[in-house]
Formats: C-alpha cells, structure tokens, sequence
C-alpha cells in the first residue's frame, strides 16, 4: 500500500534520517578531500589505546593513594574519638579520685600516642594535597581521551 501522505510525524521522522545521512556525508567527503582530519589511523588508534591503559593505570595508582589516604583520616578520627569519650567520661564523673584517674589517662595516652598524631597529621595533609592533585590530573586526562 502507497503510504499515507497525511500523516505528518512520517514526513518529520523521515526529514530527520535525511539530515543525518547527509550530514554523514558531508563527514564523508569532509574525510576524502583533507585526510589530515581524517579518522584516527592505526597508530593514532593505538595511542589512543596506550593512553587509555596508561590513564587506567593511573586511576589504579590513585585508588591505592586513596586507601593510604583514608586510612590515615580513620586513624585520626579513632584518635579524636577516644580522646572525646575520655572527656565525656571525666565531666560525667562525680568523684574527686575518679576524676584525677581519668586526667591521668589522658595525659598518659596523649603523651604515648603524640607522636604517632604529629606523624599522621603530616602524612595526612601531604597526602591531602596528592590526592587533590592526582584527581585533577586524572580528570583532565580523562576529558582528552572522552571519558568525562
């Protein structure tokens, strides 16, 4: 059967599969005529493919430096915790004895863990600083190959 010229939504999709087409075409002989601008050879094609395994490598190094990351913040958040009970627990006591045991535990676990704070600090901050660098690095990388 003739199709039915009447209904408009035909003639719209079928406008719409012309436009591509020639806009295919146009790429086309766009590709012929400069083949400088052409699609990517097979060795462009295959740096393509290196930098993208070089740009999965570096996500893989980033999610390790993550890690590090993080397990230092939970190191200090473990810190902060404990020393926040131990203040909870000294405004919450009542006797003069029980108070004075728990000022001393707190200095005794200040003076034992001061260190390993100062350390976590700095390894924190620095790694603070990597992790913001790395991720806008990876995120520039990653809009040169189309990932973003």
């Amino acid at each position: 059967p003739p199709p039915d010229l009447t209904d408009m939504s035909t003639h719209a999709h079928r406008g719409e599969v012309s436009a591509r087409i020639g806009q295919k075409r146009k790429r086309d002989r766009h590709y012929l005529l400069h083949p400088t601008s052409s699609l990517p050879t097979p060795a462009e094609k295959n740096g393509m493919e290196d930098r993208a395994e070089m740009l999965k490598r570096k996500v893989q190094n980033f999610e390790k430096l993550y890690e590090r990351y993080a397990g230092v913040h939970e190191k200090l958040e473990e810190n902060r915790s404990d020393f926040e009970k131990l203040e909870r627990s000294l405004s919450e006591a009542v006797d003069a004895a029980e108070k004075e045991r728990i000022r001393e535990h707190i200095l005794r676990l200040h003076g034992d863990r001061r260190k390993d704070v100062l350390r976590w600090q700095y390894d924190f901050q620095a790694l603070h600083q990597q992790v913001r660098a790395e991720k806008a690095q990876l995120q520039i990388e990653a809009a040169k190959l189309g990932f973003a």
